[in-house]
């Protein structure tokens, strides 16, 4: 067991349970992956924390708002930010909607069996869900997971907008969410490699199972970058180093769109209401 304390974006751990001289080792939380996780059977919250190309930590807590707090906390420092950034509560309001989730989804499969199962011929399932995870289950199996699902909805009769910012919402809190997904082969590297897209930031993957996540990059520490359209490689520069790929997926231009976009997005501000138009075309144009 160690006991922890928390700076800026770094996570100190202690072996003595006592956070007292110098610490048994320190964990910068920068472009690690914040994975929280909640088990009511046994009563505990696990915060994973796993950095790139390294072993994955993990931290156990048995009260719920120190999860929610230390998560927020964690997930802030991973994009590069302190706890004391003006995003702090909404994180906190976003990790504790997410674990009240959790336990709503486990109390129900706990109590599945208490409750008739439901049949296909009650739901189908084939107008719900797609082919591909149809061939993922038993009908049987699908139905009950939708009753499941439906379960969790307020005990009150919705809108049709209400519905559909319900399903957005939980939509945007699934792991994995908005990114894009690039085959790429990095120079120095003998394999192809996968390249995800996302709002906040750029990962490089294992392409291989389970798909470990070998380096994140935030958009907030990108310097710069630019295309080689002559060979079609794409060149970025982070922390004073360069990373140099191809893309074996897509033309390297539709990456370099993606990047100048997302990076765009990063750098308006929420009080910004016209467009700049002049940056965005910049940002993602430059190509022949």
């Amino acid at each position: 067991m160690h006991k922890f304390t928390f700076r800026d974006t770094t996570m100190s751990f202690y072996k003595d349970g006592a956070a007292q001289g110098p610490p048994d080792f320190v964990q910068d939380l920068k472009d690690c992956q914040i994975v929280p996780e909640v088990d009511i059977r046994k009563a505990k919250y696990i915060l994973h924390i796993k950095p790139p190309g390294a072993k994955e930590y993990q931290v156990l807590f048995g009260d719920k708002d120190e999860f929610c707090q230390w998560t927020a906390a964690c997930r802030l420092a991973s994009k590069g930010k302190p706890i004391s950034d003006s995003t702090y509560e909404s994180e906190i309001e976003m990790v504790r909607s997410m674990a009240n989730m959790q336990e709503h989804s486990q109390t129900l499969k706990l109590n599945r069996n208490k409750r008739a199962p439901v049949s296909h011929d009650e739901i189908k399932t084939e107008d719900l869900v797609t082919a591909r995870v149809s061939r993922k289950y038993r009908p049987e199996q699908l139905a009950n997971l939708i009753m499941d699902a439906h379960n969790m909805l307020p005990r009150r009769e919705l809108t049709a907008t209400e519905l559909r910012l319900n399903y957005i919402l939980k939509w945007e809190r699934l792991m994995g969410f908005g990114m894009t997904y690039f085959i790429v082969k990095f120079d120095k590297s003998k394999k192809e490699e996968l390249l995800s897209v996302g709002r906040t930031s750029m990962s490089r993957i294992d392409l291989s199972p389970p798909h470990d996540i070998l380096k994140t990059w935030h958009w907030t520490s990108v310097q710069g970058w630019h295309v080689n359209w002559e060979v079609e490689k794409l060149t970025f520069e982070v922390d004073n180093d360069s990373f140099t790929f191809s893309c074996n997926s897509a033309y390297i231009k539709v990456v370099h769109e993606y990047i100048g976009g997302y990076i765009f997005l990063t750098m308006r501000k929420e009080s910004d209401t016209e467009l700049d138009k002049e940056m965005f075309y910049k940002l993602t144009g430059g190509w022949q």
